[in-house]
């Protein structure tokens, strides 16, 4: 529960030779590892060492306010409000440039072949192609594109290959085959936008507006447990096999444990 690192940004104009980190609002960010990458109002994204506490790169490739990031050890991938993705390369370096949406991309989940990415009411789903002999990344393909009947998708988890669960703003949770694009489950969870969740092969959880922490059978469709305690909007929620960790607007973090 300690402060360890603090990652400086810089204010505009006001800096002298190289920029240390960003100039304008952090949001986006995504850690893995021993790194944290950020993106920003500025368009940039910056990735920061933990041990070192200092920044491995600075990538400009956006023309709007970066709004996710994903990064799988092999590639980072990033979406923006200037309606594309970008697949970056481990050191950076800007790899393809991704157009589909027709809005800003506001979420980007990522597995070992593909990966998926959500605006508004569409999840678009992309192939991510290799070349054999060298396993460089040569191109990306739209697989599938998902579109909600109502409502837009306000969180996003994809489940391998095969599956991934939207939250939508008006408190839905689906579970979606992508090869069919049909919507497996769908059960309304939360009493306005569902703002974050996480899943694995039989349960999800997740958080809303409502200041509630739901545990959901995605199998059944049915909420199993509900968590209640913060007094304002939960606006992320993680879990591992020993606990729930929720972040609230209340100012608290709070800790849950999974009963025997």
């Amino acid at each position: 529960g300690e402060l360890e690192t603090v990652f400086m940004g810089d204010v505009e104009g006001q800096h002298v030779g190289p920029l240390v980190g960003h100039t304008a609002t952090i949001t986006a960010v995504f850690f893995y590892g021993k790194r944290v990458y950020t993106g920003s109002l500025d368009s940039s994204i910056v990735c920061w060492d933990i041990d070192s506490a200092a920044k491995l790169f600075r990538s400009k490739g956006h023309e709007g306010t970066v709004t996710c990031i994903f990064y799988d050890g092999t590639k980072a991938i990033s979406g923006a409000a200037d309606k594309t993705i970008i697949l970056w390369s481990p050191d950076g370096v800007l790899l393809h440039r991704i157009s589909g949406h027709v809005g800003g991309v506001h979420h980007i989940q990522c597995c070992l072949s593909c990966f998926a990415s959500s605006s508004f009411k569409s999840v678009f789903v992309w192939d991510v192609i290799h070349q054999q002999e060298s396993n460089q990344i040569t191109r990306v393909k739209c697989r599938q594109r998902l579109t909600l009947p109502q409502g837009n998708v306000s969180t996003l988890y994809l489940l391998g290959e095969s599956e991934l669960i939207t939250g939508d703003s008006i408190g839905y949770l689906k579970v979606w085959n992508i090869q069919s694009a049909e919507a497996l489950t769908s059960v309304k969870v939360h009493e306005g936008a569902v703002t974050s969740l996480q899943a694995d092969a039989t349960k999800a959880v997740s958080c809303g507006l409502d200041m509630l922490i739901h545990i959901t059978d995605i199998i059944q469709g049915s909420v199993l447990q509900t968590l209640r305690g913060h007094d304002s909007p939960i606006f992320a929620v993680a879990f591992d096999q020993r606990q729930i960790v929720s972040v609230s607007s209340d100012g608290e973090i709070r800790f849950w444990s999974w009963g025997r």
